[in-house]
């Protein structure tokens, strides 16, 4: 309903919904494209502006789902940031300063993981059953190496 909806963040409000909600999927809610959006601050253009953007299909997730993906993966990207922040921060307070370039330089650990990716028996994880015309997409390494 338009009062459950409400209660949610607005990121959220009409993305999943259960069956039988008739908010969800509606292109009103998919999308929040306007030509123009009135405020107090700022005249409104003298020039008649269009109701809405074209190109929103009906089968197409709309651009809120894309930012909801977005701001999902900016959050691990910032989590991943702070924790690589706190462990520079106890090395240089353990350690002294300057860091130590272990802290800094992965090469050593990008080996090791792309040395236990090629060893790996690809056919015996989630992505060799998923993969298995092709296995050997499983433990190839993606980039260099």
């Amino acid at each position: 309903s338009l009062e459950q909806a409400a209660t949610l963040p607005h990121a959220l409000q009409h993305l999943f919904c259960k069956g039988g909600v008739p908010t969800c999927g509606q292109t009103q809610f998919k999308y929040n494209a306007s030509c123009w959006t009135d405020r107090v601050d700022v005249e409104t253009p003298p020039t008649a502006q269009n109701k809405g953007y074209g190109g929103q299909a009906k089968w197409h997730p709309g651009n809120r789902s894309h930012q909801l993906i977005g701001r999902r993966m900016t959050l691990l990207f910032l989590r991943a940031l702070d924790e690589a922040m706190n462990i520079w921060l106890r090395a240089t307070v353990s350690e002294g300063s300057p860091l130590d370039g272990k802290y800094w330089h992965l090469a050593e650990e990008e080996n090791k993981i792309r040395d236990a990716l090629k060893s790996a028996n690809a056919t015996a994880t989630p992505c060799g059953e998923l993969m298995k015309l092709t296995p050997r997409v499983c433990n190839t390494p993606m980039r260099g190496g």
